[in-house]
């Protein structure tokens, strides 16, 4: 019950997360135009996720809104995150229910241990983004399974097997859908800094290679100069001098003709 409806959530996300990565390898050096993509991209996967969800109770609605919103905490910035609060609390208040109170809470809930732990415990590690982010959907999918138990009983409804199973299931496709997402854009970081990485070290190979040859260029003249500075020391430098220089000056004719010939002949 509600599955097919909880799944299609799970793929709008993911297609949401999929774009950002196409989009993001041309605006990951523009900081502002990477930060509207992110804010854009997670808008559209919140709206759609609550207009597409699946109504259990009245006044209550079932989907996978709170992924995104946890993605924006754990990988956005401040501006970003006022943003995606705003437009999330808007929305819902717009869509009405008895499941309004209990969203702006548990929103403000996740908000507080996002804070904390974004300032007390600075996320650098991947594991660490998955823990916070696999305890925040557990906070906030027990709790509207709370909600939903508890308005089932005052309304005089059974809590039957049909409502443990779609709740299980919720909680278990909000799991599922979490860690898939952080992995996602785990890897796509990841992928990028072996990019730079690679980059730097082509960079660096290609820098020594020319170092290297520029020292070979200035070093055949220095030796060059070196034993023409020996020859004048000696006794009969002039003889030698100029008999060295004969030599040059025949290889340099060769080496002239040579070339001539090639460039006529080739």
């Amino acid at each position: 019950m509600g599955i097919s409806t909880l799944l299609l959530n799970t793929f709008i996300i993911i297609i949401c997360i999929l774009s950002y990565h196409v989009f993001w390898l041309e605006f990951k050096e523009k900081i502002t135009c990477n930060n509207m993509l992110f804010s854009i991209l997670s808008s559209i996967a919140i709206i759609f996720c609550m207009t597409f969800p699946f109504h259990l109770h009245v006044g209550f609605i079932y989907d996978l809104r709170f992924i995104p919103i946890i993605l924006v905490f754990l990988y956005g910035n401040t501006k970003n995150i006022v943003f995606i609060g705003i437009l999330y609390l808007s929305y819902r208040f717009y869509l009405g229910g008895n499941g309004v109170l209990p969203s702006f809470i548990i929103f403000t809930i996740i908000s507080v241990i996002t804070m904390l732990f974004r300032y007390l415990l600075p996320m650098y590690f991947k594991e660490k983004k998955i823990l916070l982010s696999l305890l925040l959907i557990l906070v906030c999918t027990a709790s509207l399974s709370i909600c939903g138990i508890v308005t089932q009983i005052n309304t005089g409804g059974k809590i039957d097997s049909t409502l443990i199973e779609f709740l299980l299931n919720y909680i278990v496709i909000n799991i599922f859908t979490v860690l898939l997402s952080v992995y996602f854009i785990e890897e796509m970081i990841e992928k990028y800094k072996m990019k730079e990485k690679l980059q730097r070290a082509e960079k660096f190979y290609i820098a020594s290679e020319l170092a290297a040859s520029i020292a070979h260029e200035i070093h055949n003249p220095l030796t060059t100069v070196h034993g023409f500075t020996q020859l004048l020391n000696e006794k009969h430098a002039s003889k030698n001098l100029f008999r060295i220089y004969g030599i040059i000056c025949t290889k340099k004719d060769i080496f002239y003709d040579t070339q001539l010939y090639k460039q006529c002949f080739t």
